[in-house]
């Protein structure tokens, strides 16, 4: 006789593959319902010892006493946290917007600066346009001059 024990029936000498009952059938493995014994309605709530149970329900009372106190602490510290959120999404914002006015200050800066130097070399330019036209001014009054000296001399002569 072999050592094997079948895990369907329990018996000796064959393993479950080769059992020759069916699966779930048998060896006490199934359960009918039908067969098996009402059981008493058990009341888990009461206690055979009537001071614990007492202090218990004191307990449980206090307890449930403070639990508004509990939810009402955990909702201020929701609505602190919810506040505190909305805080750092407000300053987010604000940073964000202080550095586009702080590039748009930058941009705006290097603009007038561009165009204060583009003033100047016109200025400059100006400068000279103006000197060269006094002097050219002055050399058509010194041509003028030198016509009437010349006339003059063609007179004279």
């Amino acid at each position: 006789m072999s050592s094997n024990v079948c895990y369907n029936c329990n018996e000796a000498g064959h393993i479950s593959r080769d059992c020759p009952q069916p699966r779930g059938g048998g060896g006490g493995g199934s359960r009918d319902n039908a067969q098996m014994l009402p059981q008493p309605d058990i009341d888990l709530n009461v206690s055979a010892y009537p001071e614990v149970n007492n202090g218990l329900v004191e307990a449980i009372d206090a307890l449930e006493s403070r639990m508004p106190l509990a939810f009402q602490d955990q909702h201020e510290v929701l609505k602190m946290q919810t506040e505190m959120l909305q805080l750092e999404v407000n300053y987010k914002e604000l940073y964000k917007k202080i550095h586009e006015q702080s590039v748009m200050r930058h941009n705006l800066e290097k603009s007038v600066n561009k165009n204060i130097e583009d003033m100047q070399k016109g200025a400059v330019v100006a400068q000279k346009l103006v000197k060269a036209k006094s002097a050219y001014e002055e050399m058509l009054t010194k041509a003028e001059q030198l016509l009437v000296k010349a006339e003059k001399r063609k007179m004279a002569n």
